[in-house]
Order: structure tokens, then C-alpha cells, then sequence
């Protein structure tokens, strides 16, 4: 991959060396320098300029992107990117302006402070749902965080909105989507239930489950029109690898674990779906060893159901705890 050249030239020097350092680690394919405004001092091999003020670093064949503080000072038909994000966001955002080639979309969470996270195996069986289940439950009861959960297998539990006799259908979440219709809060809370860890699910009365059978560019709208909703801090993606656009789904988090399951004989797959993700991630500009996680569980998840829940696994036992230990590293 062709080498990307970005020099930050900022009016604050010590903000330019700090943000040239933070996306250098997140992004490696791109080599960051720092220049003083005015100064003349602007490497010859430079692709793109990080400026507070464009009209202060004049470099024929250069492209300017302007660092902005607020929307007011971005200059007419000038690219942007808001300085007052998180990093994350800066970084996917740049990726998005710089890369001439992109094969993959900006990260869903680039329309907002949501992360997503993809779950899923090189083979079914493995564990993921109960490993996607567990992680969730962990953001939202250790972590307090309002966490959101989509499950694409073949087949959902038909379920109401708790308390009411209203039944909605994903369906017509989908349908409603696609006839421009902003999803909002509101609109979220209809579809989603909440388990007694505090997850919050995307269900439906759909007994054949709509998401795993809609086009890839509908998905992409519902995913990013979650994010600029602002309801959730992490949504959790359940991807089987059965599933034609699985690669599709797990480019849009911004995590990617690969769960190798309790089996050894049965990881060879997921080794194969491992380097499939890396090499997306090489020809999306993002770097593989800070994006994509991998978990092998020392113990079988299904030991570990406990009976008095009657919904999945519990967070407690030893498979939580490596649940847990798995978390706190992506948090962390």
C-alpha cells in the first residue's frame, strides 16, 4: 500500500505534536509530521495538511483539510474536521478524506460517539453469541454504559415491547428506514428490550430475522443513523460467518473480535477469517493490531449457563471472568 504523507500545522504547537502522536498509533499505514504556520518549513513529499487556517500554509499539490473549532469558521468548499471529538472519530474521519481507494466504508461510528463492536467465528457453534451476550452484559452492569445488542442468525425469539401490548416488527423498523425516516430514540426503545443486566437487545416479532436477509447499504443507513441517535455508547454486531456479508458488517466496527471457540480442533477457520479481517483492515488505512481481538475461552460456555436465568450466560463464572479480562483490554 502506497505510503500516505500528512503534516499537522497548527497554530497550537504543542496540540500538533500531541494529536500527530495519538494518530500515528491509530493509523500506521500514515506517517504524521509537525510544521510551524508561516514558517516554510513543509516537507516536499507532503500528500495532506492538517491547518487551523488554510490560507496559512500555501503547498502546491498538497490537499488541505481544516482543523476547526467551531462550524462557523470552516472555510466555503473547504474539508473539514471538527477538532472538539474523540480521537477515534478524528482518525476515521481523516482515513475517510485521505484515502483515495477506500474498499471498505468509514466506520459506523463515524456518525457519532458510538463504538461498535463485531462478534463473530470462522465456524457456528463456537460460542459467539454467548461471548457477545457476556460482553455486553459486562459493559452495561460493570461499565454502566448504555450497550446495544443486534443479533444477525437465521432466527429470532418473537417478542412485545415490555409493559404494553404493542408488537413491533424489525421489518418495519427496516421499512420505515428506507422511506427517510430518522431513527430517534423513541423509535429505538419500541424495538429494543432490556434483560436484567441492563442489555438492551433489537428484537422484533419477526420469527425469521430480517437483518440477516437486507441489503448491505440498508444495514450501513440503520448502523450509522443508530450512532447519530446518541442512545447507545457501544453497540454489539452478532455476525455468523454463515451469513454472504459478514466481511461487510465486521468493516463497519471499529472492534473486531474473532472468537476461536473452546475446541481447538475447530479454530482453523477461524484463523482463515482472522487474516481475511487483517487484510481488510490493510486496504481500509486501519491498523490490524490495534482493531482486530482474538478469543480462545479456556472453558466451554455451556458450563456455565446458570439455571436461574433462563436468557443466556452469566458474567460471574469462569467464562465471564474471561469475558471480562477480554473487555477491560478493548477499554482499556
Amino acid at each position: 500500500m502506497k505510503p500516505i504523507h500528512i503534516t499537522i500545522c497548527h497554530s497550537d504547537p504543542v496540540y500538533a505534536r500531541a494529536l500527530a502522536q495519538g494518530l500515528a498509533s491509530r493509523w500506521r499505514q500514515a506517517t504524521f509530521l509537525v510544521a510551524t504556520p508561516g514558517a516554510g518549513d513543509l516537507p516536499s513529499t507532503v500528500d495532506w495538511i492538517l491547518s487551523d487556517d488554510p490560507e496559512d500554509v500555501p503547498c502546491p499539490g498538497a490537499k488541505i483539510i481544516q482543523l476547526y473549532d467551531d462550524p462557523e469558521d470552516l472555510k466555503d468548499e473547504q474539508q473539514g474536521i471538527h477538532r472538539y471529538q474523540p480521537l477515534c472519530l478524528i482518525a476515521a474521519h481523516l482515513r475517510d478524506l485521505c484515502m483515495e481507494k477506500n474498499a471498505g466504508k468509514a466506520p459506523a461510528s463515524s456518525a457519532g460517539n458510538t463504538i461498535f463492536w463485531g462478534f463473530t467465528s470462522g465456524v457456528g457453534g463456537s460460542g459467539t453469541s454467548s461471548l457477545a451476550q457476556a460482553a455486553g452484559r459486562i459493559l452495561a452492569r460493570l461499565y454502566r454504559a448504555n450497550v446495544l445488542l443486534i443479533s444477525f442468525d437465521g432466527f429470532t425469539v418473537c417478542d412485545s415491547t415490555p409493559g404494553t401490548d404493542e408488537r413491533t416488527s424489525l421489518r418495519e423498523l427496516l421499512y420505515r428506514i428506507a422511506c427517510g425516516e430518522s431513527v430517534t430514540t423513541d423509535l429505538l426503545q419500541i424495538h429494543c428490550r432490556r434483560d436484567p443486566y441492563g442489555l438492551y437487545r433489537l428484537s422484533g416479532t419477526d420469527r425469521i430475522n430480517p437483518l440477516c436477509r437486507t441489503d448491505p447499504e440498508e444495514l450501513y443507513r440503520l448502523m450509522r443513523q443508530i450512532a447519530q441517535s446518541g442512545a447507545y455508547q457501544r453497540v454489539l454486531l452478532d455476525v455468523p460467518p454463515a451469513i454472504f456479508f459478514w466481511k461487510e458488517l465486521m468493516r463497519m466496527c471499529e472492534k473486531k473480535i474473532v472468537n476461536f471457540g473452546f475446541h481447538d480442533h475447530r479454530s482453523a477457520p477461524s484463523c482463515l477469517q482472522e487474516e481475511v479481517l487483517r487484510e481488510c483492515c490493510l486496504e481500509d488505512g486501519t491498523e490490524p493490531d490495534t482493531g482486530i481481538y482474538v478469543f480462545c475461552s479456556m472453558e466451554d460456555p455451556a458450563t456455565f449457563l446458570p439455571e436461574h436465568w433462563s436468557d443466556g450466560v452469566d458474567i460471574h463464572g469462569q467464562f465471564g471472568s474471561e469475558v471480562r479480562a477480554l473487555v477491560d483490554r478493548m477499554e482499556h
